[in-house]
């Protein structure tokens, strides 16, 4: 879900569909966004962006962004250095053309 410019992660669940994945769900900004759940938790996000932008990403509820990392080449690359907010979300920039691997703590 993506609203007043902050891409919300898995914001609401089905308990229904305690796992599975979802890809290619499109945000604004021309962002594409896959996401991958266990347990009813999110474990995995993955995004790419057809312009250069800086993201805003909200996790679920009850859930923090552990890392960020660039992918290049197809393989998770350098680490992407995060801060969150007291509301738990994080800024990070992304160009166009770029993919980044979230996972969840």
């Amino acid at each position: 879900q993506s609203h007043e410019g902050e891409v919300a992660l898995l914001p609401a669940l089905s308990p229904d569909w305690p796992q599975g994945r979802i890809r290619g769900l499109r945000a604004r900004g021309g962002l594409s966004v896959d996401i991958a759940w266990r347990d009813g938790k999110a474990i995995s996000a993955g995004l790419r962006a057809s312009r250069p932008q800086e993201l805003i990403l909200r996790p679920p509820n009850g859930q923090k962004i552990g890392r960020i990392r660039r992918i290049e080449n197809g393989k998770p690359a350098s680490e992407v250095a995060v801060k969150a907010d007291t509301r738990g979300t994080v800024r990070v920039p992304i160009g166009a053309g770029a993919r980044l691997a979230v996972e969840f703590a």
